[in-house]
């Protein structure tokens, strides 16, 4: 493996360094102030939902009701549901400006069931529900590729929840029509909402 430091200098990684890294970044969020929890949530029907959340220590039980913001990240296309949170920087702002970080396995997994647009509406209400210092009017969403698509969409279809959403690679677009069917609704529904 090759890495390029920020300077721009290079240095090739062996198994053995990379394992070496490993380990001393096991103890990278502890040094951001970061807790990162893994949840498994049992359904009625089907494959149990897989989440991690990602808290700033002191947020987790001492912040005031309402008071902290909410990052919803959506990984790419068969990605692990850690890779938009671990590899994007947000975990780093997060440690820095002091907010709850949630990515969600959205799409399904051969061991954890498809969320869908309507399960990550119910895993945030579950969130604000167990933790009232989560701020229901900022709630934010973030993907990568099919997860920045699935962001796009859940700030059409899901309005009423979210405060704003963004994308990177991705996105709904006229040439999208094969990927949503009910694309042309969404459409519509975006439409109107801009005022067009």
């Amino acid at each position: 493996m090759l890495h390029v430091s920020e300077s721009g200098e290079e240095k090739r990684l062996t198994f053995s360094d990379m394992k070496k890294e490993s380990a001393r970044a096991a103890n990278y969020f502890k040094s951001l102030g970061i807790k990162r929890e893994v949840v498994i949530a049992e359904q009625r029907t089907g494959l149990p939902w897989l989440w991690y959340e990602y808290w700033p220590e002191e947020l987790k039980e001492g912040a005031p009701e309402k008071s902290v913001p909410v990052m919803v990240l959506l990984h790419g296309n068969t990605n692990d549901p850690r890779t938009q949170a671990e590899t994007s920087g947000f975990i780093q702002v997060a440690g820095k400006e002091r907010f709850f970080v949630v990515e969600m396995e959205w799409q399904g997994s051969r061991n954890y069931g498809a969320m869908g647009h309507d399960g990550v509406e119910q895993v945030l209400y579950q969130l604000l529900a167990k933790y009232p210092q989560l701020d229901p009017s900022r709630i934010y969403a973030e993907g990568l590729s099919a997860g920045s698509m699935t962001a796009t969409a859940l700030g059409i279809k899901k309005s009423h929840l979210f405060a704003a959403v963004g994308g990177h690679s991705g996105g709904i677009f006229k040439g999208a029509r094969g990927l949503f069917s009910n694309f042309d609704a969404m459409w519509d529904e975006a439409t109107q909402k801009r005022g067009a």
